[in-house]
């Protein structure tokens, strides 16, 4: 159990630095701004999507490990939508 919660944590703080970055890019660069959230979303999705199944084997408990990735996730769109939103 400790493995999926150390696989979340590092997952999470990823997706929160590529949320930080976009945003950060987004204020620099307004005209694009919801072109830099989608194009986020698509890479936050991939980089899960090889991480998930690169460690697999390493994961003992998917619920734990799945939670952690929703609740990053949620906190990741909510603070998107309300920076770019925000002027």
């Amino acid at each position: 159990m400790i493995n999926s919660i150390i696989y979340g944590i590092l997952a999470s703080i990823f997706l929160v630095l590529i949320t930080r970055t976009c945003v950060l890019l987004s204020k620099r660069f307004e005209k694009i701004g919801m072109g830099l959230a989608y194009g986020s979303l698509g890479v936050k999705l991939f980089f899960l999507g090889i991480f998930t199944v690169v460690i697999k084997g390493e994961i003992e408990n998917s619920i734990v490990y799945a939670t952690i990735i929703l609740m990053s996730i949620i906190y990741c769109n909510a603070y998107t939508f309300l920076a770019l939103t925000k002027k």
